[in-house]
């Protein structure tokens, strides 16, 4: 008979893996102290899955790093739905995970 575990699962054959070690932790960022020509750069250059439409520009941005990715998240200027940009860092500039 197998014993549950709440908090424990397995995945593809690699063992018990605790979830509550696995949270990912946000840290915040300050957007703003970012260079002025940066700032513009990401709050243009956007993507909105609601309106299906680039470079509508996004509001309220904040910035932070999750799992070692770094995240401008705000709302799309014209219909206000949630909408992110990961920063790429020089490291991984233009290389895209379908790329590989």
């Amino acid at each position: 008979m197998p014993v549950e575990c709440r908090y424990k699962t397995v995945l593809a054959g690699i063992g018990p893996i605790d979830l509550r070690e696995k949270q990912m932790e946000r840290i915040e960022r300050d957007f703003f102290a970012r260079e002025k020509d940066d700032q513009d750069a990401f709050l243009s250059q956007t993507w909105c899955n609601e309106c299906m439409e680039a470079d509508l520009g996004m509001v309220e941005p904040q910035e932070y790093e999750m799992d070692g990715v770094v995240v401008v998240e705000g709302k799309c200027a014209k219909c206000g739905s949630a909408i992110l940009t990961e920063i790429a860092d020089d490291d991984t500039d233009g290389e895209w995970e379908d790329d590989q």
